[in-house]
């Protein structure tokens, strides 16, 4: 017997990301961090939390201390990429637990007006509560610098390039 090693990362990989995004891992990920921030004993004064993949807690009257969050998206706003989503009996759960991490938030930061309307519309948040920041520095005069940016190079950061209007951007540029 001789495995098939590449054949079985694929099929671990596959089994992985079926249960990255259940309601089951969700509250895995809260529990840690909720053990993790009793843990230091209220030794910090605000919790930032980037995502809405778990909570800081899920017992929130514990926590005693107010957490933001910061967010480029909503699982509302990525059914649009069925890969991005959990699976069908496992989107209300999942959609349950992401509203009561905004609910119980002090301050919910998001990267565009997208996000910012999701979190409003579709788990009923107030909309003083949702701030839309940007993502990266917001300057509002570029800092003198010795480089020259008179040439074609363009600097892609993250993931999913296709889906985030990457090759859009680029026949734009032409």
């Amino acid at each position: 017997f001789r495995p098939n090693i590449r054949k079985w990362k694929k099929g671990f990989s596959e089994k992985l990301k079926a249960l990255y995004k259940t309601s089951w891992v969700f509250l895995q990920r809260s529990r840690f961090c909720q053990k993790k921030i009793e843990k230091l004993n209220s030794n910090f004064d605000l919790i930032l939390q980037i995502s809405g993949m778990f909570s800081p807690a899920l017992d929130f009257e514990k926590l005693n201390k107010p957490y933001v969050t910061f967010h480029d998206y909503t699982t509302a706003l990525a059914r649009k990429y069925p890969s991005w989503v959990p699976s069908h009996s496992q989107l209300e759960k999942w959609l349950r637990l992401e509203k009561g991490l905004y609910k119980n938030a002090s301050l919910i930061f998001t990267t565009n007006e997208n996000a910012r309307r999701s979190i409003i519309n579709d788990y009923g948040i107030v909309g003083e509560k949702v701030i839309t920041v940007g993502c990266g520095f917001n300057l509002d005069e570029i800092p003198n610098s010795p480089k020259s940016y008179d040439g074609k190079t363009i600097l892609f950061i993250g993931i999913f390039f296709d889906s985030k209007g990457g090759y859009v951007l680029l026949d734009a540029f032409k």
